[in-house]
């Protein structure tokens, strides 16, 4: 148990990092940028591509841009559920209690 509660501080810590990091980061925002453009020109063109394999790249392209621009909103994300995960484990007894709660609530 304490070595999963190790494992969560260390990736809130880890988490925080990264978001604090490109979120602050000039240049993070230019790559946002210039990959936001392309996605807006495979978007813009994908139709005009005949040939399976230059398509097939393109929708490739377009997914590992995809990845990239939404990097900082994934962190995020698992920054909360880190987050929710250690509140839980400090705090079991009103965890436990809420969660009781809410399911008695959702029956209603």
């Amino acid at each position: 148990m304490e070595e999963y509660r190790n494992q969560l501080i260390s990736r809130i810590a880890e988490c925080n990092t990264v978001i604090d990091g490109l979120s602050k980061s000039k240049a993070w925002e230019i790559i946002l940028r210039d990959y936001g453009r392309q996605r807006t020109m495979i978007d813009d063109n994908w139709h005009m591509i005949m040939d399976d394999k230059k398509l097939h790249e393109l929708r490739i392209t377009k997914f590992a841009v995809i990845q990239l621009v939404t990097t900082v909103d994934k962190y995020k994300l698992d920054l909360k559920t880190s987050q929710t995960e250690l509140k839980k484990l400090d705090n079991p007894e009103k965890e436990i209690a809420k969660d009781y709660d809410t399911e008695g609530n959702m029956e209603k």
